[in-house]
């Protein structure tokens, strides 16, 4: 049926096939590591997020990769990406910073909106804390209210 020669070419490609596979254990290996490196590129991310540093969490970025988020925003490349996300340059700080000493409004705007961050954080900086006793008891039951809808 078939022939030495077909048998010894079969032969030779299957022992071929099996012994370049590589071992479960291998896999494995290579997965965790894979695992590991993907889990430390977000950490890394998401660490650059909250310090602030825009060049730090443009750099996993291609070079010339295109980025448009929900709302529409397009940049191109990571240069554009951390333009995008770098704080205020120094004249346009300098400009900012006379717009709030001639503006009271704008100044109490921004008075609240920073008390209101620290406010935030103060609030979850121990979850298991009493809620204040200064806080309005239906507000208490909305938010209970509204987590129970949640779930």
């Amino acid at each position: 049926m078939f022939s030495a020669r077909s048998k010894f070419i079969l032969a030779v490609l299957l022992f071929v096939s099996f012994s370049a596979r590589p071992s479960w254990a291998q896999l494995h290996s290579n997965m965790d590591a894979d695992s590991s490196a993907i889990k430390q590129c977000v950490a890394a991310w998401e660490d650059a997020w909250n310090r602030h540093d825009a060049h730090a969490w443009a750099m996993p970025l291609a070079e010339d990769g295109d980025f448009t988020n929900v709302t529409g925003l397009y940049l191109h490349g990571r240069k554009d990406f951390e333009a995008r996300f770098t704080e205020l340059g120094p004249r346009k700080r300098a400009e900012f910073e006379r717009h709030l000493a001639d503006c009271p409004d704008c100044s109490a705007y921004l008075r609240s909106y920073e008390e209101t961050i620290k406010l935030g954080k103060a609030a979850f900086a121990d979850p298991d804390a009493p809620v204040p006793q200064d806080v309005p008891k239906e507000l208490v039951q909305a938010i209970f209210a509204s987590r129970r809808q949640e779930a």
